[in-house]
């Protein structure tokens, strides 16, 4: 079992895929700017970094276990200065199967959905709905919406972005629908604050200290259901910056 990942120097917008077998089983993103997700082996609370510190919102049973014929591999999409893996040898009752919790088959497995969207005009409500993961991982269809056989519980969430220097976007709100109902702002439609350039704001995460967004309750995108995530950009210097989002949670398998 793979129960946590450190990476040391890794570039902005930077991202770990562990893989299980021949299947990606996650992508771990990395911040760009003022966030913190992966880091340093020393940063530990409790002992735990960032995948298993997540652990304790999805459940440890569900952490990468490959199967006697498989292994587990770390692929990183950039150069880094060091990445250190934590494993444990723990053998499920069948260590033949694929379809065990957290084996490359399982019905139920941890989620991140990374959506790293540029954008470089002003304006409000615009489409930051850009997927970056592994062919076949993605959490929508070609339309925006949840796959047909899918559902994902949300269960915490980081914006981050390039918010000062030569080149960057102001993403001041963020709105996330799921089909018409816009969430945590349902009432006045404000959206999630993400201006760094004032604050951290609503969407920070800082794992090492244990900061992140939670909701009151998990939300649950259903199958089919139609996912819209949408910006306000007040301003943008020069070629402006991404905006990475980062929902994680939980995905199921239907049927």
């Amino acid at each position: 079992m793979l129960y946590d990942v450190f990476v040391t120097g890794a570039p902005a917008y930077s991202y770990a895929d562990v893989s299980v077998g021949t299947r990606v089983f996650i992508r771990l993103p990395y911040a760009a700017q003022s966030c913190q997700t992966l880091y340093e082996p020393g940063y530990k609370v409790n002992g735990k970094g960032f995948l298993w510190g997540l652990s304790d919102l999805f459940g440890a049973e569900h952490l990468p276990n490959a199967a006697e014929d498989e292994d587990i591999n770390i692929t990183l999409n950039a150069a880094v200065t060091r990445i250190d893996a934590y494993y444990a040898e723990i053998k499920p009752q069948d260590v033949s199967s694929h379809s065990v919790p957290g084996g490359s088959d399982a019905k139920i497995k941890p989620f991140i959905e990374v959506l790293d969207t540029l954008v470089t005009t002003t304006g409000n409500g615009i489409n930051v709905l850009n997927e970056n993961m592994p062919t076949g991982l993605g959490l929508l269809d070609n339309n925006g919406r949840v796959k047909a056989t899918t559902q994902f519980t949300l269960l915490t969430m980081f914006a981050d972005y390039v918010s000062s220097g030569t080149n960057f976007t102001e993403y001041s709100r963020l709105h996330i629908y799921d089909e018409d109902e816009e969430l945590f702002t349902p009432l006045n439609h404000e959206g999630l604050f993400i201006d760094y350039t004032i604050a951290f704001g609503d969407l920070y995460m800082y794992w090492s200290s244990r900061w992140y967004f939670k909701p009151d309750q998990p939300y649950v995108f259903k199958p089919n259901h139609q996912v819209s995530v949408k910006a306000d950009v007040p301003a943008v210097t020069g070629t402006g910056s991404t905006l990475r989002v980062a929902l994680i949670g939980v995905r199921e398998r239907i049927g």
